[in-house]
């Protein structure tokens, strides 16, 4: 389903979810809170399929149970796109995933509305948002980091300067072909990089050297560069 052209000084949203009841409950929201809602539809591949007939979205809203592979097709589409994944749990393995396909954002169902919106705009800032059940597990882990710091160290040292930033692009999840147009090489040669970077690392695909990244605080350099201030926890999840 679309609607019509996006209203100027309104960010423009794609909205995905496969309940109509729950997405027109979620626009009408959105809508109160100054987002324009340019397309919706119960898949992102019904979305994608539509293109960009009513404009190009800013912020894509998605139903986590849509999957992580069709966030990646729309953010090579849409290279500034910022991806919030409504999911039903958090699951650091389910989030790993989720970012290490493009999105910028998790936050769990339960979420307030007014909660999600500041979410929203936190995503508009250039901030990375998740549950705040995240903070609370990497508190209770303090030995586990601190006994990694030496592995940590030790791999990143076998890392070349170009592998460690083609790293912080994955845990970004940002496509080979961007990563290519942001270093000034082919994407062949990111592909090249990548695959010496997942041995050396001890990973065997890109969601395992996401979830390395920023396990290890390899991503948080990357963060900082590109917005100058780390993640956000989303707020009011209880």
């Amino acid at each position: 389903m679309t609607n019509p052209s996006s209203t100027p000084g309104r960010a423009a949203v794609w909205l995905v979810d496969d309940q109509p009841l729950r997405r027109a409950g979620l626009k009408a929201h959105l809508a109160a809170a100054g987002f324009d809602i340019i397309a919706e539809a119960q898949s992102l591949e019904d979305l994608l399929h539509a293109g960009d007939r009513n404009g190009t979205p800013r912020l894509l809203v998605v139903d986590g149970s849509q999957g992580t592979a069709s966030i990646g097709i729309a953010r090579a589409h849409h290279p500034d796109l910022k991806v919030m994944v409504l999911g039903n749990a958090a699951e650091p393995a389910t989030m790993a995933e989720a970012f290490a396909a493009g999105a910028h954002g998790y936050v769990l169902k339960r979420i307030t509305a007014d909660a999600l919106v500041e979410s929203l705009r936190l995503l508009l800032a250039g901030e990375k948002v998740f549950p705040s059940e995240v903070s609370d597990l990497l508190i209770r882990l303090p030995s586990t980091r601190t006994q990694s710091v030496q592995r940590t160290s030790d791999r990143e040292t076998m890392l070349s300067p170009q592998e460690m930033e083609i790293t912080r692009h994955l845990a970004d999840g940002t496509p080979n072909k961007i990563i290519a147009q942001a270093l000034d090489i082919t994407e062949a040669t990111v592909k090249a990089h990548v695959k010496t970077l997942m041995r050396k690392i001890g990973v065997s695909n890109r969601t395992q050297a996401a979830i390395w990244a920023h396990t290890n605080g390899v991503a948080s350099a990357a963060a900082s560069r590109s917005h100058g201030m780390g993640g956000k926890q989303a707020m009011g999840q209880g």
